[in-house]
């Protein structure tokens, strides 16, 4: 739902940014909130996104067994004496802040997406937790690059939708390599 959701909701974006070129198309600003402001970021913007990226990267690296276990399995977690609560409420703040980081490029809710489609794709290609992660992110940079040009290059197309849909697009092919990958 939150893939269809995100998906749609970036084409909406991208029809609202058309409309707004029209004559009778101003807003009071809602657009700026709703899908971000890329093209306002500044260099402390994008150090804040990099240091929350690799505090995320080695937090999911070096916990990679405790949050796998308390995740699927948390009633074996509690039984091996793993801090679930503690690892519950990380996981929690490490969510929070990446859509913090997000609202600003790509707005309030097409941030949705960029934490629900990369793992989502990644997912149809590897059973392995840390193949998941890796895959995941690998997505998210290829489609944030793909999302960015698109919107560079062509005229009046906002980033945040533009990415959304760069994610979109890969998750297609994601979940038709998957079909193929587990039908072998």
């Amino acid at each position: 739902m939150a893939i269809a959701l995100g998906t749609l909701f970036a084409l909406g974006t991208l029809l609202l940014s058309a409309f707004q070129q029209t004559e009778h198309g101003h807003q009071a600003g809602i657009g700026s909130f709703l899908t971000g402001h890329a093209a306002s970021l500044v260099r402390a913007d994008l150090v804040t996104a990099l240091g929350l990226l690799a505090a995320t990267a080695l937090t999911f690296v070096a916990l990679s067994w405790d949050l796998r276990t308390s995740t699927f399995d948390p009633a074996y977690a509690r039984a091996s004496g793993r801090p679930t609560g503690l690892l519950g409420a990380l996981t929690a703040v490490l969510a929070v802040g990446t859509v913090v980081a997000g609202m600003q490029a790509v707005g309030l809710v097409l941030v949705l997406a960029l934490i629900v489609i990369p793992p989502a794709a990644a997912r149809r290609l590897s059973d392995r937790f840390l193949g998941v992660v890796a895959l995941a992110a690998a997505i998210g940079a290829c489609a944030g690059a793909a999302g960015s040009v698109a919107s560079a290059t062509l005229p009046r197309v906002p980033t945040g939708a533009a990415i959304v849909l760069a994610l979109g697009a890969s998750f297609l092919v994601a979940a038709a390599v998957g079909r193929i990958r587990s039908a072998a």
